[in-house]
């Protein structure tokens, strides 16, 4: 069992975590014992399922049911024992003292309330600021993350954004109220490659401003090197090693470690490949994709343009990628090819038919050949539905398939 030494400079120190589904369930967590000290980084990392993301949790007590801590344990802040901590005592803790941000923005904002009312309500908690004053602080803090138009951005909505705004905008809202320690779960996942290293570079920015210290939780041991001094690395909700980042990227001990090492991408030597001989199966011409304005006192804003004149054609076997930043119109293009979005102009066809964006058999024909996964599966699964429903739905789809077969293929 790795257990560092605690001293007079620790912030938070963390001992015998344990965590498990019920009293005498499975371990998620199982004997994890770590230190940060004021002002420092240190970094969570194991692959999905290693228990990072629970443990963090934990500090604040937001664990799911039916998990629950070993009474054993214990979680000391800044002098004070946070296992056993009452509720309302916890609730001072939370936001004030402690920030969280989460990996997908979607999910942690609120998709009905603007951006605006949603960074107020911290500083409405654990302040004694007047409106104006919080507004004030809000707008000045929009315009450090430098958020083109504050005063519109706070009158908007999240689903107004790209990915990347909405996590500067959910990082900015628990910045203001300058927490001790932040909680960074895997706040790039879902966000292109240049994308991440300007929020990360901005979290990084805010928390020495206002000497913060962060506990980031993250699956990437390349890009946590670049900014953490210290890693904790996990697998099967156990500490197998723990130390300086740099050397634990360049001389990993343990071989967990090391696998977590040689996965990590690697410039392709390049070369060519083979051209896919075959009949179009999908065939894009000319589309063009608007958003609607938003409304205004007379009328609606001008449409915004997310995709201008597109021409592709994919073959069957043939995999294309569509690459580019947040906000490109890669994820708008590929909704629109599976009938989600219905395109201003333009045609796209699968195989050989034009994309139906009805409820008409046609439409349900050429979906059963046609899938799409999004990014955020927290996001695109029911929480309120059980595995077996959510597996089963699809399969609905097809009418050839009675109540029996599509148990047995959804047992598959």
């Amino acid at each position: 069992m790795l257990v560092p030494t605690a001293d007079n400079k620790t912030m938070l120190s963390v001992r015998n975590l344990s965590i498990s589904v019920g009293p005498s369930g499975k371990r998620i967590v199982d004997g994890l014992n770590f230190d940060l000290a004021p002002s420092d980084m240190l970094a969570l990392v194991g692959e999905s399922g290693s228990g990072k993301t629970m443990a963090a949790r934990s500090i604040v007590s937001l664990l799911p049911a039916p998990l629950v801590t070993a009474p054993d344990c214990s979680i000391h802040f800044e002098g004070q024992e946070l296992t056993g901590l009452a509720a309302k005592a916890l609730r001072q803790i939370r936001g004030a003292r402690i920030g969280m941000v989460f990996q997908e923005p979607m999910v942690s904002l609120n998709p009905a309330v603007t951006i605006g009312e949603q960074m107020a309500e911290g500083l409405r908690l654990h302040s004694a600021m007047s409106r104006a004053e919080i507004k004030d602080r809000s707008l000045a803090m929009l315009e450090r993350i430098q958020i083109k138009d504050p005063g519109k951005c706070l009158a908007a909505y999240p689903h107004e954004f790209s990915g990347g705004m909405r996590q500067r905008i959910m990082l900015a809202s628990v910045m203001l109220l300058k927490p001790r320690l932040l909680i960074a779960d895997e706040p790039t996942t879902a966000l292109d490659t240049l994308v991440q290293r300007d929020v990360l570079d901005l979290m990084v920015e805010l928390t020495r401003e206002n000497g913060t210290a962060v506990l980031l939780i993250s699956h990437d041991l390349g890009m946590v090197s670049h900014y953490v001094n210290n890693v904790t690395v996990m697998c099967e909700g156990k500490a197998v090693e723990q130390g300086n980042s740099t050397q634990v990227l360049h001389a990993p001990q343990h071989d967990y470690t090391k696998r977590l090492v040689d996965a990590l991408p690697k410039r392709s030597a390049g070369g060519s490949r083979k051209a896919v001989v075959g009949p179009p199966l999908v065939e894009i011409s000319n589309v063009v994709i608007d958003y609607p304005g938003r409304p205004r006192l007379f009328g609606r804003a001008p449409p915004k343009r997310a995709v201008d004149g597109v021409d592709l054609t994919i073959r069957r076997g043939e995999t294309l990628a569509l690459v580019g930043a947040s906000g490109s119109g890669k994820t708008t293009l590929g909704r629109a090819i599976v009938g989600l979005v219905r395109p201003a102009s333009g045609t796209i066809s699968f195989l050989g038919a034009a994309i139906a964006n009805d409820r008409s058999a046609d439409a349900r024909a050429q979906r059963r050949n046609m899938q799409i996964v999004f990014q955020d599966p927290y996001s695109s699964l029911d929480p309120r539905q059980s595995i077996a429903e959510i597996v089963t739905e699809p399969l609905k789809l097809d009418t050839e398939l009675d109540r029996k077969r599509r148990t047995a293929r959804r047992d598959e």
